[in-house]
Parts: structure tokens; C-alpha cells; sequence
């Protein structure tokens, strides 16, 4: 992709898309020429100040932003307390999906054991 954006959103926007590299338009000859030798060469290649961009704004994410909108709602649930029966009840689900989500929020926040999530729930806990 070659843009003048160098907002990290439509880098990120690009990547979705299918971009596998992303250079700014007013880069250096010699940059673009590399990128589109790295293409050629079937390799990534990104502008070196949308890299610092794009790892800049990864260090600032949060863990909760890996968490869907339904896991985000049981992880509050989590923190209140409630059990999985109580959640499925409260939010018209089965007790089966809630620990699927349960499940997934611990794959995705590298979390091993109930009681760790319930501890990240109640530090993160939104309501």
C-alpha cells in the first residue's frame, strides 16, 4: 500500500485488507524501491516510521481490547461475583457458552486458571 496516511488506524485498516506492506508516499526513493523489492520477493515491508507507529500504539493497548463486546460483559459479571449459572440466566445464554467465553477470555488474555481470571475481572472490572 502506499498512502500518504500514516495514521495507524488505515494501516491497520490495510493489513485487514490484505496489505502485507505499507509505505508513505513521501518517503525516500530508496524506501519505496526496497518495499517494492520486498514485495517482489514475497516479504513484508513497512515505512520505518509507521513500524515505531504501529509498535508504539500496541504497547498502549490494553488487554481488554482483545475481548469481545458479550466477553467484556461476562468478565463484569465475573467481577461481581456472579457464577456462570447466574450469568447465562442474566444474559439469556447457556451455561455451556458462558464457559466457552470463559474459555476464550483466558486464551486470549494468557490466563490459566478461574481464579486468575476472576482476579483480572475484579482489577479491570468496568461497572
Amino acid at each position: 500500500m502506499l498512502s500518504m496516511h500514516d495514521n495507524v488506524e488505515y494501516v491497520r485498516e490495510a493489513v485487514r485488507a490484505g496489505a502485507s506492506g505499507y509505505v508513505l508516499k513521501d518517503s525516500p526513493t530508496t524506501e519505496i524501491i526496497q518495499a517494492i523489492d520486498a514485495m517482489l520477493a514475497g516479504k513484508t515491508f513497512f515505512s520505518a516510521g509507521v513500524a515505531a507507529r504501529m509498535i508504539q500504539a500496541q504497547s498502549m493497548q490494553t488487554p481488554l481490547e482483545h475481548l469481545k463486546p458479550r466477553e467484556l460483559d461476562i468478565l463484569d459479571a465475573l467481577a461481581l461475583g456472579l457464577s456462570s449459572k447466574q450469568i447465562a440466566q442474566q444474559h439469556g445464554l447457556s451455561v455451556r457458552t458462558v464457559e466457552t467465553h470463559r474459555l476464550n477470555m483466558k486464551r486470549k488474555l494468557d490466563i490459566d486458571g478461574q481464579a486468575e481470571l476472576i482476579k483480572f475481572a475484579i482489577e479491570h472490572r468496568r461497572v
